[in-house]
This record gives structure tokens, C-alpha cells and sequence, in this order.
């Protein structure tokens, strides 16, 4: 598929996952994806999106995968990611999103994947989120003001 996400997906309210990665999706992810209540898998990555994680994916009260690895998709993450507490994977991998990981990521005590290498991303260094980041069983990206080479966070419990 090609071309822009669909925004008329946003009415198929009883959608659980949709899967569109590897294709060559262009544009911003739409914000309205946000309206599907019920989607808990959302794998958009391998497309050259671009523009910033929208707000609107932080109202998904059952989403549990998210991944935009892979893909032009640019800015800070947005710190209403941590309000998500059904979050269990997050992919950035490889994209052009930039910054610390905010703080209310704390709040995601089910994640078991987080992966942001390859990106401007990186873990803060404070002792609560570095406690935190230590309880996540599978994670791969730098920690602040560390090259990627040296102190970067690398678990592996079955990546």
C-alpha cells in the first residue's frame, strides 16, 4: 500500500489490531487512529511516515503494542505515552524521534519491550528512571549523554 493512512480507519470502532508496516505509507500518523477504543496492536512501523507520534494514539485505552520503528516518524515521544498503562511493547527503533524518554514512563509497570535504538532517543539518566528501566525485561537503547557504543541499555530476556 501506498500513499496516506487511511483516517476513515478510525470508524471501524471494534478494530483490535491493524497491521500496516512494510509498505510505503507517507504522511503524518493520524491522530484519529486514537478513536478506536478498542485496538490494543498497532504496528505502523516500515513506512516512511513522518511527523510526530500524535497525542490522539495516548487516548487508546487498551493498547498494548505500538510500534513505529523504522519509519520518519519525528520529534519527542509524548510524555501522555506514560498515562497508557496497558502498554506492554514499544518499538521506536530506527525513526527520527529525538529527546529524553519522558519521565511518565515510569508509569508503565507491564512493558516487557522497549526499543529505541537507532533513534535521537535516550534513557535519562535520574535513579528513578534508570530503577525502572532495570525492571524492563527487553530493552536496547543509549542512556543521556552516553554514545550508543558505550552505556547503552541491552537486555535481551527472548528479543
Amino acid at each position: 500500500m501506498s500513499g496516506n493512512i487511511p483516517v476513515t480507519l478510525a470508524n471501524l470502532r471494534f478494530l483490535e489490531s491493524l497491521y500496516l508496516h512494510l509498505n510505503e505509507l507517507t504522511g503524518p500518523i493520524p491522530p484519529e487512529l486514537g478513536s478506536i477504543a478498542s485496538l490494543e496492536r498497532l504496528w505502523i512501523g516500515n513506512n516512511p511516515l513522518s511527523g510526530p507520534i500524535p497525542i490522539g494514539l495516548t487516548y487508546l485505552p487498551s493498547l498494548a503494542r505500538l510500534f513505529v520503528g523504522q519509519s520518519q516518524v519525528s520529534g519527542p515521544v509524548p510524555p501522555e505515552l506514560g498515562d497508557v498503562s496497558t502498554l506492554t511493547h514499544l518499538n521506536f527503533h530506527t525513526c527520527s524521534l529525538t529527546g529524553p524518554l519522558p519521565q511518565s514512563m515510569t508509569h508503565l509497570q507491564h512493558l516487557n519491550l522497549l526499543l529505541f535504538h537507532r533513534t535521537g532517543l535516550c534513557a535519562p539518566a535520574n535513579e528513578t528512571f534508570q530503577n525502572w528501566i532495570r525492571g524492563v525485561p527487553n530493552v536496547r537503547g543509549p542512556n543521556c549523554g552516553s554514545s550508543e557504543s558505550s552505556e547503552a541499555w541491552e537486555t535481551s530476556g527472548g528479543i
